[in-house]
């Protein structure tokens, strides 16, 4: 964490960044993602991984599990909306930051598996795509979410009765959301220079049922800047609030660079706070022993 934490050139960037740029850094404008997304860090071949003690309420109980958020950058087929095998391509491929949300969630004899991949295009911060899976003991459900000008097209595949396969137009305005991506987009905002912000944002697609099916008002506040304890250390941080209709959520932002998500707290009672935060080529560490690196 210190290694990141002292990342001086990079602050010193930001700072100029927000100087010049304050009466831009609104949410999801490139001025705001500027020194973040473009940030060196993102091209050292390696990844972001968090590891967070999570609980939420499942079934009218609350769990307890280890949540995941991955953050790492890749080249991206701009015709197939999939990784470049090959790396880049001019005019075939962009750069993205591509966030990985991963919950496995006990629940007695049935275990919940789910994860929400949101990329973002590293120059505009804008989403270029969402897709979630959720698995457990009775079937599986997938979600893609396609940004198509000024709608979504938005593709579900689901084992319930009256979902099944469909595939609907959403609005979706040049200033909308997806809340699945802020864990990562707030991270590219001017959050000392922010106000209060009235969006649209599509809710959560995190979930075994298809729902959440069109944008809806919500709030984006910054309260101002805290000093927290978590498990993996002591962050002086940047409190974000998101008021919503089933209540209000907080993030807490590092105030330094990377800017790292350093506890959550959702409207329906869940928490993530985090264990640890490492650098890894994670794709390449798959041999027996190599899950002590996450310890």
């Amino acid at each position: 964490m210190s290694i990141i934490q002292t990342r001086i050139s990079a602050l010193c960037l930001a700072v100029l960044g927000a100087t010049f740029l304050g009466s831009l850094a609104i949410p999801g404008s490139p001025g705001a993602a500027g020194s973040f997304s473009k940030d060196a860090l993102w091209d050292d071949g390696r990844a972001e991984l968090n590891l967070y003690e999570a609980e939420a309420p499942l079934y009218g109980e609350k769990r307890r599990f280890e949540a995941r958020m991955i953050v790492v950058k890749e080249d991206f087929n701009r015709e197939l909306r999939v990784k470049s095998d090959v790396g880049p391509v001019p005019g075939k491929t962009f750069e993205v930051l591509k966030l990985n949300h991963l919950r496995t969630i006990p629940a007695g004899s049935y275990e919940e598996h789910e994860m929400v991949s949101v990329y973002l295009d590293r120059g505009s911060f804008r989403p270029e795509k969402l897709t979630m899976t959720h698995f457990e003991s009775c079937g599986i459900t997938f979600v893609e979410v396609l940004p198509e000008g000024d709608r979504l097209t938005h593709t579900s595949h689901s084992y319930w009765d009256h979902e099944g396969d469909r595939t609907l137009q959403i609005p979706f305005g040049a200033g909308d959301f997806l809340y699945d991506a802020l864990p990562l987009q707030i991270r590219g905002m001017d959050l000392a220079a922010m106000q209060p912000q009235s969006l649209k944002i599509l809710p959560s697609q995190m979930s075994g049922k298809v729902m959440n099916l069109v944008p809806v008002p919500m709030t984006l506040r910054v309260a101002g800047k805290a000093k927290i304890q978590v498990p993996a250390g002591d962050f002086e941080v940047f409190q974000v609030e998101l008021s919503r209709p089933a209540g209000k959520d907080r993030y807490y932002f590092e105030v330094m660079f990377p800017y790292r998500l350093v506890k959550m707290e959702t409207a329906e009672g869940g928490i993530s706070r985090p264990r640890i935060s490492l650098r890894l080529d994670y794709w390449n560490l798959t041999a027996n022993g190599d899950e002590q690196r996450l310890k």
